[in-house]
C-alpha cells in the first residue's frame, strides 16, 4: 500500500492511495493517512485510482476519517475508484457519507462548490 500526500490543490487536500487495502496495509498507513487527511482543516479528496482491493479495514479507516472531518465542518470525496472497489464503497454507503466521483478534478470541483 502506497500513500502519497499531494498537499493542497485549490484549498482541497489531495491524498492518493495505491495497492491492496487489506489489514496489514491499512495498519501501515493509518497514522500517515489520518495526519494527511485531518491535519489541514480542509475538505479532502482521496484518489483511489491505484487501489485494486479494499477490505473492511480500509472502509473503517475511511469512516473514521469522514467522522473526524465532519467534526471540523469538512467533507471527503473519493476519486476514480476501480469498479470492484467502488462496489465495496457503495455497499458500505461511502457514496452517501462522502461522495464518489470519476476523477480527481471532478471531486475537487464538487468539494469547492
Amino acid at each position: 500500500m502506497v500513500l502519497h500526500d499531494l498537499g493542497s490543490k485549490d484549498g482541497v487536500t489531495v491524498v492518493e492511495l495505491a495497492g491492496h487495502m487489506g489489514l496489514t496495509a491499512v495498519q501501515d498507513i493509518e497514522s500517515s493517512f489520518r495526519s494527511a487527511v485531518t491535519g489541514r482543516g480542509q475538505p479532502v479528496v482521496v484518489d483511489l485510482e491505484g487501489v485494486d482491493y479494499i477490505s473492511s479495514f480500509g472502509v473503517r479507516l475511511f469512516l473514521d476519517a469522514i467522522q473526524e472531518l465532519e467534526k471540523k465542518g469538512q467533507k471527503m470525496c473519493f476519486a476514480g475508484p476501480r469498479p470492484d472497489v467502488q462496489k465495496v464503497l457503495v455497499a458500505c454507503e461511502m457514496d452517501t457519507l462522502a461522495g464518489i466521483e470519476k476523477d480527481r478534478a471532478t471531486a475537487i470541483a464538487k468539494l469547492k462548490s
